[in-house]
């Protein structure tokens, strides 16, 4: 639940802002608009960064 009270706040923060939400994933995203919809929050715009993959070979 704590977890969820974290969520809502960014998304109540980005709200009163006016800004977009970053997202570093899509079960990141997904977790957002769960928690938007169970506390009735209007979704903010979402830019997702995604993470560039670890090679390996990486010098």
């Amino acid at each position: 639940m704590r977890h969820e009270l974290d969520l809502a706040s960014r998304i109540r923060a980005a709200n009163k802002l006016r800004c977009a939400l970053i997202v570093h994933g899509s079960s990141e995203e997904r977790g957002l608009r769960l928690v938007a919809r169970r506390f009735h929050l209007p979704m903010p715009k979402i830019v997702c960064r995604d993470l560039p993959e670890r090679t390996s070979d990486a010098a």
